[in-house]
């Protein structure tokens, strides 16, 4: 057994397997394959060229968790003039490290990470069917680059700023406001957390004031966190003359994705054909989720989603005038019936349930971080990345089913975030870890200084941009 990049673990044949399927849908002609003293394996390949004359390359495989360095690079070129190739390749689920990246330019080298994988595929026009795609997931090779290069969105603390946040944040005070005792933050490294992004698109009809029906178009990205779930998204709140725009996470997707698979799959099915009545469901368990609040029951109309505290009062207050209306209801009943009871049952409204899952649209959040936050080409040197703990294929039916749209992931992003651990300093005891999410905003979502009520400067405040996005809903019919 071998270990693929994020702790898969496989067999060699299977991974010699799947890489000899990716040459092969690349246009080669695998003539041979050798397996290596470190578990790599490479394969002679042959392509014809334009005159018809065979051309010989030399691609190598690693299916290991350590990054490929500069040595590994010369080892292939020098397998490569033992071969005859011209050219070679070096494929790795892992990612090169930047000397190996440096030595590759001078060499007729292709250095291929798990990110470039479908990308590769997909830009030469091949497509992949099923059985193929689940093998590369199986093996964290599915995923590629957002735009088809590797970006991230750029910090907005330095290393020294974020070690005066923790230190902050370790500080007890009691209730003068005085310290007492403070746990002392160690090791905060910058990390990278690799996001997918996700494009929606769906259509809706929309009556206009002079009652025509329109198909509204909605084109949206969604950007969430393949390691944890974690669902981001922006927030705005107007306060006097300033817009203040932050970063927010939920974790809606995480909580549905952790339900069993058969709550699951019942979840999606209300979410996909609507409500369904009680009566029917008999034999369905509802309480895993009942308990994690993504179905309602009702009867009668189906009660709206309370989009703010005013909402939520009428919505109190259409409940007790509902219970005053059943009660003078049965009364009357009770009355004109001359006690003979109230209403049949078969009168009475049926009890249905249906999916209750509240995204953060619902409440006015905005999902494409894109137009907010500055983003680079590559990461900071020496920052680790977390691991993919679900493919962005496994999470497309699902987003399907809650945003009813047509969805499709775009590719990776990564995010940075600086993490601390924290260390009791009497008892020397691990205590607590704490996260920093500080990604910079663009410059047009930035007013230059803030300051507070005396005048003094708070420095820089995020504000609303005017220019953030493209409008995403448009009429199309």
């Amino acid at each position: 057994m071998v270990e693929i990049g994020d702790s898969v673990s496989v067999s060699g044949e299977e991974f010699e397997k799947i890489i000899s399927t990716f040459v092969t849908r690349m246009g080669f002609t695998v003539e041979s394959s050798e397996r290596l003293m470190d578990g790599s394996v490479e394969f002679v390949a042959k392509t014809t060229n334009p005159m018809g004359g065979k051309v010989t390359s030399l691609i190598r495989a690693s299916p290991y968790s350590r990054p490929v360095v500069k040595e590994d690079v010369q080892s292939l070129y020098e397998s490569m003039l033992k071969h005859n190739a011209v050219r070679a390749a070096y494929i790795t689920t892992s990612e090169f490290s930047p000397d190996a990246e440096e030595a590759s330019r001078e060499l007729p080298l292709s250095l291929i990470n798990k990110f470039h994988i479908t990308d590769s595929l997909g830009s030469r026009g091949y497509g992949m069917d099923k059985e193929f795609t689940s093998s590369l997931e199986k093996f964290g090779l599915a995923e590629k680059y957002f735009q088809g290069v590797e970006q991230a969105f750029v910090p907005s603390r330095s290393p020294e700023d974020a070690k005066k946040y923790f230190e902050s944040k370790g500080k007890k005070k009691n209730f003068l406001g005085n310290v007492v005792s403070a746990d002392i933050p160690i090791h905060i490294r910058l990390r990278y957390a690799p996001v997918g992004v996700f494009k929606f698109v769906s259509v809706k009809d929309v009556w206009t004031g002079s009652q025509e029906l329109r198909k509204v178009e909605r084109r949206d990205h969604l950007f969430l966190n393949l390691s944890s779930l974690d669902l981001y998204y922006i927030m705005q709140m107007r306060k006097k003359n300033i817009t203040e725009t932050t970063l927010n996470v939920s974790d809606v997707i995480k909580k549905i994705n952790s339900l069993p698979e058969d709550s699951k799959t019942f979840l999606m099915y209300l979410m996909q054909h609507g409500d369904l009545l009680t009566e029917d469901l008999e034999s369905v368990d509802l309480t895993i989720l009942k308990n994690k609040k993504v179905i309602q029951t009702y009867e009668g109309d189906k009660p709206k989603v309370a989009k703010d505290w005013t909402d939520m009062a009428e919505q109190m207050l259409e409940g007790l005038l509902d219970t005053v209306y059943v009660v003078i209801d049965e009364l009357v009943s009770g009355l004109s019936s001359m006690g003979e009871g109230a209403k049949k049952d078969e009168d009475k409204p049926k009890k249905k349930v249906e999916a209750y899952v509240v995204m953060p649209d619902t409440y006015e959040g905005i999902y494409d971080l894109w137009g907010f936050m500055e983003a680079e080409r590559g990461r900071k040197i020496d920052s680790d990345v977390d691991s993919i703990a679900y493919s962005s294929g496994s999470q497309v039916p699902l987003l399907s089913a809650i945003l009813k749209a047509s969805v499709s992931c775009e590719g990776i992003i990564f995010l940075p975030y600086y993490r601390a651990k924290y260390m009791n300093p009497a008892s020397k005891k691990i205590t607590k870890y704490e996260i920093l999410f500080a990604p910079k905003f663009k410059k047009s979502a930035v007013k230059e200084e803030a300051v507070d009520k005396k005048g003094k400067s708070v420095g820089p405040r995020i504000t609303g941009r005017k220019d953030f996005a493209q409008q995403p809903y448009r009429v199309i019919r």
